[in-house]
């Protein structure tokens, strides 16, 4: 249901390309034109279909939409405050000391260890963890310094002797609040983990992931609500968005090179050079019995 209602989309999005396609038909015969007519909607659906055949990716984003559309009427009803001042009430030293140590998960470093780790795995997958990575470094760039410098973090808008748990020792940012770019790389990180572990359950188990680095910023009085909630959007369409045009337009998923890792690259080598000994040790040998 879901791959029908993206190819859906993708048909509306593209339809004045659609036209113009359609436009060209005129003087052809009806065979042409439905040969035609087919080329063109198999290739314009089978990025998509393909993308969201993993039942993990599947399960995440589903799951991701329901979160998204239950949390939409917070953002109206309640002033952006108010969330943070509800989470920080139920706190408790396990959940203190949890979150300071979970919120880690959200840093950039972890795609780079990621990056690092799927080098042994298959390169495509590091390769698209550091694009991911560099996309939302840029995105977050623009809008902390560009788009909205004026959005300040909760420690320079909320009086913290009003709240009733303040967790001591935390280095509390005042500026570039929105959105979350701990949050945006978490998604990220997730979105491209179900690409590679199709499994069933994997997609909901990498939401729970992410999902707890957004708490953890508004629990550690570092964003807001729509900081996250944004964040969560702007990572998650960043890593399908790359992923859509390398691995599905561009092929580079398919790529040779790309589908090797360095273990296997390593063992290649080791035997070109055992190879290379052994017919270099063949030669001397029959070298030296004929003379």
């Amino acid at each position: 249901m879901i791959v029908k209602l993206l190819n859906l989309a993708v048909f509306v999005l593209t339809f004045p390309n659609h036209l113009f396609i359609f436009n060209s038909f005129r003087g052809k015969t009806d065979s042409v034109i439905c040969i035609q007519i087919l080329k063109f909607v198999t290739m314009s659906r089978k990025p998509v279909g393909s993308m969201f055949h993993h039942q993990s990716l599947v399960e995440f984003v589903t799951g991701l939409l329901i979160l998204l559309l239950a949390g939409l009427p917070l953002l109206f009803h309640y002033d952006k405050g108010d969330i943070l001042f509800k989470l920080n009430s139920m706190g408790t030293p396990f959940l203190d000391s949890f979150f300071r140590i979970y919120t880690f998960m959200g840093y950039g470093m972890v795609m780079v260890i990621l990056a690092v780790v799927f080098l042994f795995v298959k390169y495509y997958y590091s390769v698209l963890f550091m694009l991911i990575l560099i996309m939302c470094g840029v995105v977050s760039f623009c809008c902390k310094e560009l788009l909205f410098p004026g959005l300040v973090r909760p420690a320079a808008e909320i009086d913290f002797e009003l709240l009733p748990n303040v967790i001591q020792g935390i280095d509390f940012h005042h500026y570039g609040s929105f959105p979350s770019g701990h949050t945006m790389t978490a998604f990220a990180s997730a979105v491209v983990c179900c690409f590679y572990f199709k499994r069933r359950g994997i997609g909901l188990v990498m939401l729970l992931l992410a999902v707890l680095v957004a708490v953890s910023r508004v629990y550690l009085l570092q964003h807001f609500y729509m900081d996250v909630y944004t964040g969560a959007i702007i990572g998650t369409i960043l890593a399908l968005g790359v992923h859509y045009l390398l691995g599905m337009k561009l092929q580079w998923q398919e790529h040779d090179k790309l589908n090797r890792n360095l273990l296997l690259d390593i063992s290649t080598k080791r035997k070109k050079k055992l190879t290379g000994s052994f017919w270099s040790m063949s030669f001397f040998v029959r070298r030296e019995f004929i003379d």
